[in-house]
């Protein structure tokens, strides 16, 4: 692409583009590349604001209408169909376990969680077995972050508590002293790893996603319609039905935006709750 790009340039990458993307969003991601490509050199770049760009894009917005396919979310009761086909006596099927309790109950993005390998771990991202303290007296967990996709350099911890559910698998309290006990480890190792060849070696992403998928098959469900998000979906549609506020959740899960609300679907009690509230209001002021 010749540089500084023109208007008419830029339409018709954006319709090159089109050809190869539902979402017109990752058009205007790849235009913006173009953009800082500019600023790298030191370029003018009101085109990008130009009015037949813009044109373009709406065009394209109409023509490519795009609903997000968004993965189902994981909900407790498929956690307990999930616990029966794992052996909490089994190191390695005991921090899987911790690891779906967390991140259901943390809705945290995986990148917090386990690392894209076993050699890009870094302590500094992902959860260590000092993340996470045991306070004994309440009961519960506190499990610190200090980087994620919204903190990025240090400017304030995360602090997110998760309580105890006693008497039940579902227990991320339990689970954790579980693992803890049959994975002994360093304070510097990662949350949820388990030794091989007498190497502490972390769960990875690909690990994560692939057991997800193996157990979800097994328990009779669609593997291709769950992921790892999965877990963060779930446990802010778990909060929200269970009517905590929307700010809080918002805070709890470490979002920014309003992007989390995405995940808060009402249910058609929920609606008809609204219409019959509505209708009763309308009796009580003009009858």
């Amino acid at each position: 692409m010749p540089v500084p790009a023109t208007v008419h340039v830029l339409t018709l990458y954006a319709q090159f583009l089109s050809r190869s993307f539902k979402s017109v969003d990752s058009i205007k991601n790849y235009l913006s590349s173009v953009r800082y490509l500019h600023l790298l050199l030191d370029l003018e770049y009101p085109q990008f604001e130009a009015f037949h760009l813009r044109l373009v894009l709406r065009g394209l917005c109409r023509i490519k209408a795009h609903c997000q396919k968004q993965a189902l979310p994981i909900t407790p009761h498929i956690l307990l169909q999930i616990y029966k086909k794992l052996d909490m006596n089994s190191a390695y099927d005991a921090t899987i376990w911790c690891l779906f309790l967390h991140a259901f109950f943390l809705m945290f993005r995986k990148s917090n969680l386990v690392p894209d390998s076993i050699s890009t771990f870094d302590h500094n991202k992902q959860l260590c077995r000092d993340s996470i303290i045991f306070d004994c007296k309440r009961k519960l967990l506190l499990i610190s972050v200090k980087w994620s996709k919204t903190i990025q350099f240090g400017e304030r911890e995360l602090l997110i508590p998760l309580v105890s559910i006693p008497d039940s698998p579902l227990c991320p309290v339990q689970a954790f002293l579980n693992m803890k006990s049959l994975v002994c480890t360093s304070d510097k190792s990662p949350a949820y790893c388990f030794i091989k060849h007498k190497l502490c070696v972390p769960v990875t992403y690909r690990q994560f996603q692939t057991i997800l998928r193996q157990l979800i098959t097994e328990i009779g469900l669609d593997a291709c319609s769950y992921s790892t998000h999965s877990f963060r979906r779930g446990g802010a549609s778990w909060a929200f039905a269970a009517e905590v506020p929307t700010e809080l959740i918002q805070l709890y899960g470490d979002w920014k935006s309003d992007a989390y609300k995405r995940y808060l679907k009402f249910s058609l009690d929920d609606k008809i709750s609204v219409a019959e509230k509505m209708t009763a209001h309308i009796s009580d002021v003009l009858l």
